[in-house]
């Protein structure tokens, strides 16, 4: 059984009800680019005071080596969700891509395959569905080259960096300027 890498404190709600952020890594160290996931939250946990959370209370970082379905657990009291994961989708190994939830499905043909039964594009919209999709999800996603074991292939880790970079723009934790990231605008 995969073992789960909580990067931060337990999940739960911060002081006085404040809308909570969750970041997710999804994939397994040490399977190729399918750790793509967990470096980006590696890299993001070099940034994190001692309790694990990413100078703002209201982050919480999270790895998850398992079944997509299984992230279900996690949402209750998260008002946003950014979600980062290996994709495959025919593109040039690390690129990155931006998907915005709130605009619609992700595209199945890069989200469709897994071998834990439930793939993370059904699983995102079962969440929906039972209205337990934060509404503000994001998905961070890098294009994967190989699931082999072993590390992430160099344009992956380079593509990995990139992200972690984007997101701390994002989540307003670095004033310096990110890597672009393609919001991905075809289904």
């Amino acid at each position: 059984m995969a073992e789960r890498g909580l990067v931060s404190a337990p999940v739960s709600a911060p002081a006085g009800n404040q809308p909570r952020c969750l970041v997710i890594g999804i994939g397994t160290r040490g399977h190729g680019d399918d750790g793509a996931g967990a470096l980006v939250l590696d890299l993001l946990g070099q940034d994190t005071d001692r309790a694990g959370q990413l100078w703002r209370r209201d982050i919480t970082l999270l790895t998850h080596p398992g079944p997509p379905l299984d992230l279900l657990e996690h949402l209750s009291g998260v008002n946003t969700l950014y979600l980062v994961d290996a994709c495959r989708g025919g593109g040039d190994a690390g690129n990155r891509y931006r998907f915005d939830l709130a605009s619609g499905p992700l595209p199945a043909r890069r989200f469709g395959l897994s071998s834990h039964g439930l793939d993370l594009a059904a699983t995102l919209e079962l969440a929906r569905a039972l209205g337990s999709l934060p509404p503000n999800t994001v998905l961070y996603a890098i294009e994967a080259a190989s699931f082999a074991p072993g590390p992430p292939c160099p344009a992956v880790t380079a593509g990995a960096a990139a992200v972690a970079r984007a997101l701390r723009l994002e989540l307003g934790v670095e004033p310096d300027r990110a890597a672009p990231v393609s919001a991905y605008q075809g289904r």
